[in-house]
């Protein structure tokens, strides 16, 4: 495959290169990287980043020109007993492209309602009902006096009754429920 470029139509490129498959020798050695750096900077002023995790290096130049007859030049060239391979680096996304970003939640509230750990193909999260306020529940408890008790719910023959009893005094220690003493376990049998 051979690397045909048309430097007129270059707009799209970044002017960034990665050269990949470095000795590991090069990154521990500054006449190394020196005859290295010699090589890219024939084609104009360029920025030098080492990645010695990677063996990697990212050659910045300063125009998509300059990259691309590097890149044309070098690609495939045998340094220090490796064979270097060049890549241009992925062009960052123009702020004018909306269309292929992710666009705002619309401003209405979701209250509880999470999507499923892996949405069907065409999930659309519903529209919730905002919060409603039982006021006949509201006015009810602000009309209970302190130091009655309140039956909430009539016994009948399957269900107990429900009692709320309100405190006469507004202090915590007042209010304090009763500790209930744990139930001990039955002795073990030896069987």
């Amino acid at each position: 495959m051979e690397d045909n470029f048309e430097l007129e139509d270059c707009g799209d490129l970044s002017p960034i290169l990665f050269a990949c498959n470095l000795n590991s020798e090069i990154f521990t050695s500054n006449d190394l990287k020196t005859q290295l750096e010699n090589q890219f900077l024939n084609f104009g002023l360029a920025h030098f980043v080492y990645l010695p995790s990677f063996r990697r290096m990212r050659v910045e130049y300063n125009t998509a020109e300059e990259a691309i007859l590097a890149k044309i030049s070098l690609h495939n060239t045998v340094f220090h007993d490796n064979e270097m391979h060049i890549y241009f680096s992925q062009s960052a996304m123009s702020t004018q492209d909306t269309t292929t970003s992710l666009a705002p939640p619309k401003a209405e509230k979701q209250f509880l309602i999470s999507p499923p750990a892996s949405p069907p193909i065409g999930w659309e999260p519903i529209e919730e009902n905002k919060p409603m306020f039982n006021f006949d529940l509201i006015s009810a408890v602000v009309e209970l006096e302190p130091g009655q008790s309140h039956e909430l719910h009539k016994a009948t023959t399957t269900t107990p009754s429900v009692v709320v009893h309100i405190c006469d005094n507004l202090s915590l220690s007042a209010c304090q429920p009763t500790k209930i003493p744990q139930t001990r376990r039955p002795e073990s049998k030896n069987i």
